[in-house]
């Protein structure tokens, strides 16, 4: 696969997903882990930017049999993450984060409850019917759960920032009048993603603070 060209444009407004504290200091030993791990990855970001699905969705070519996947994948992933937050809070010692990690658990119960009562009543689908489990997001379900037990925050961050890049780059594109996947837009826009992933974010640097370079290299390698 041929590397996708990286514009500075593109480079600056990756970057500035993060918003940690330390965002205007130029040396790395004082930027956020998650800050260094999100920049480490421009390129593989954009390859998401440029994927088939991304093109059709933003393009609204995007056939309804492949949008249902993509919403039943999605819900999928909530209740994975329902799961493996309460598994990373019975192995915290620290009261503050096992209250941070149930927290999370309740708020993805509740984001869980909201995104059928959206598919059922916004978007005219049947949530209690679901197409079969999309491969890769399979994998990534098995993944979440091996790394629950010690590294679940570094697994599950990354995609929380993903899905925010992608909703700011897909709300660019797209005419939310006339896009068929409009109520879809409307209801997860990149602001609401972004509070996510930036609670997800202050949690992954608080924990990976104690750590040694080795070890976060190896956080950095999930």
């Amino acid at each position: 696969m041929a590397l996708v060209q990286v514009s500075s444009k593109q480079v600056e407004e990756i970057n500035n997903m993060s918003t940690s504290k330390e965002e205007g200091s130029s040396s790395e030993s004082k930027i956020s882990i998650p800050k260094r791990f999100w920049t480490n990855c421009t390129n593989e970001v954009l390859y998401f930017r440029y994927s088939p699905l991304f093109v059709h969705m933003a393009s609204g070519s995007l056939g309804a049999k492949e949008f249902n996947q993509y919403v039943a994948d999605y819900a999928h992933m909530l209740d994975t993450f329902l799961e493996v937050y309460k598994l990373a809070a019975d192995q915290c010692e620290d009261n503050s984060d096992k209250a941070a990690f149930l927290g999370w658990s309740y708020n993805v119960k509740l984001e869980l409850e909201r995104h059928n009562s959206i598919v059922e009543q916004k978007l005219g689908l049947n949530p209690t019917i679901e197409p079969a489990l999309h491969t890769a997001t399979e994998k990534y379900k098995e993944f979440l759960l091996a790394t629950a037990s010690g590294n679940v925050q570094d697994s599950e961050t990354p995609v929380q920032q993903l899905y925010a890049f992608l909703s700011k780059e897909m709300q660019k594109l797209v005419s939310a009048d006339s896009h068929p996947y409009s109520k879809w837009f409307k209801e997860y826009s990149y602001k609401r993603f972004r509070a996510s992933y930036r609670d997800a974010e202050e949690l992954l640097d608080k924990l990976c603070n104690s750590l040694t370079q080795e070890e976060i290299e190896v956080v950095e390698s999930l």
